[in-house]
């Protein structure tokens, strides 16, 4: 047992690498099971050779049929030389052929009295097997090519058989022989196809997670699940929402001082950091554009009314603790400026190829002037915002301030939750 261990655990792994001849990493699915299939018929077919090879020689005068069914037991072993070669037309034909010629010259060697014309059966279940479900066209000559061989070993086999002379219990044996070579044949081959079809449908659930999990990074998660239910338009209208943009000041100027890697390396860790605030404070990144990252509250149903206003303020005000401290961290000049608003505006998602969900309207323009015109370290908001946190955060006025596009409006530099008001984050 000893000796013998390291040989049966090595089996299973020589089958399989016998049963993958010719698989490639980008071939079709359909084409794989087709592979595979032909590979194990052609193993089956060639255990069944060596089998009738040793029956053949328990025989009389019988070595020149044992030597004729060597030679079948040689083709099938080719098609396995072909299959790996990436001759795969060739392999299956070739097998069909080979199979179709020996059960034809075993039927006329045996005579019409044998059993061996039930091996047909063999013969048909090759075709699904071997051949993908998109060649309609090869599986209809594979069926054609047997049943041509079906009538040509009839009438040879009333014709000229038998050929060699066994006896009644010889061919009594062959006749158990061919029973449990096709019920074993049929036997494993179900169980492989079944092990086949659920090693792919594996394969088919972890491809579709990870289309799912880089959905779920590019989009948010009831997006993405609305996107895997229907591929139509997704558009909704929000009374209240609100909207943040946070723009790095000085960054510019390390651009020109520092590597590019080292460039994309510290603002990959500051909208990481932003990125995982936004989850502890209910808060939906929208996007990041260059410098800048822009977010809101009260478009996904993650916080309403008040407490998106106030989760987006917490969110604001912790923006510019990461901001600080990442600043103090890597020992660099480098600042935030956030300007908030609230209001109504339009979410959907738009793109085919890349999606990407935004939102629209004048509470997002309102919200990017407010920090385009804002103040370096200070979160500026607009008047709506004000009204909506006033009773629970304490604000500076900056009065009627002009903004971008000769537009004037009144806002307020928020400073910090106020003292005794506990926070009102949104639902994770």
């Amino acid at each position: 047992m000893g000796t013998m261990g390291p040989i049966v655990n090595a089996l299973p792994k020589l089958i399989d690498r016998l049963l993958n001849l010719g698989v490639t990493p980008n071939m079709p699915l359909d084409l794989v099971l087709a592979v595979r299939g032909t590979n194990f018929i052609a193993l089956a077919m060639s255990l069944v050779s060596v089998g009738g090879i040793i029956m053949a020689l328990g025989g009389h005068d019988s070595a020149g049929f044992a030597l004729a069914v060597g030679v079948c037991l040689v083709a099938y072993l080719g098609t396995l030389f072909l299959d790996g070669c990436g001759l795969y037309d060739a392999a299956r034909f070739g097998f069909l052929t080979i199979a179709c010629v020996h059960w034809a010259m075993v039927s006329v060697a045996l005579g019409p009295r044998s059993g061996i014309r039930f091996g047909v059966v063999a013969l048909i279940i090759y075709p699904p097997t071997g051949f993908a479900r998109s060649e309609g066209r090869k599986t209809a000559i594979a069926y054609l090519i047997i049943a041509v061989s079906v009538v040509a070993a009839e009438v040879l086999t009333r014709r000229f058989g038998p050929l060699v002379a066994f006896s009644e219990k010889m061919l009594e044996r062959g006749d158990y022989f061919l029973l449990a070579s096709l019920a074993a044949l049929c036997g494993f081959g179900i169980r492989y196809h079944q092990r086949a079809a659920a090693s792919a449908r594996l394969r088919l659930d972890e491809a579709n997670q990870r289309i799912a999990d880089l959905l779920a990074n590019v989009l948010p998660a009831p997006i993405a699940a609305r996107l895997e239910q229907h591929r139509g338009t997704i558009a909704e209208s929000h009374a209240e929402a609100t909207v943040l943009f946070a723009d790095l000041t000085g960054f510019s100027a390390l651009t020109r001082r520092l590597s590019s890697a080292h460039v994309v390396e510290i603002l990959d860790m500051i909208f990481t950091r932003c990125d995982e605030a936004s989850v502890r404070y209910g808060v939906e990144k929208i996007k990041t554009v260059g410098d800048c990252y822009m977010a809101a509250s009260g478009v996904l149903d993650r916080a309403e009314g008040a407490a998106a206003v106030e989760a987006m303020a917490d969110f604001g005000l912790e923006v510019l603790r990461i901001v600080g401290g990442a600043a103090e961290e890597i020992g660099l000049p480098l600042g935030v400026r956030i300007g908030i608003s609230t209001g109504a505006l339009i979410s959907g998602v738009i793109g085919r190829r890349k999606y990407s969900f935004d939102v629209w309207g004048d509470t997002v323009n309102l919200a990017a002037r407010m920090e385009s015109a804002g103040v370096a370290g200070r979160i500026q908001v607009s008047e709506a915002t004000y009204w909506r946190l006033r009773h629970a955060f304490d604000f500076e006025g900056r009065g009627l301030i002009a903004l971008k596009g000769d537009h004037r409006a009144v806002a307020y530099l928020l400073v910090g939750r106020r003292e005794g008001m506990p926070a009102q984050r949104a639902a994770h």
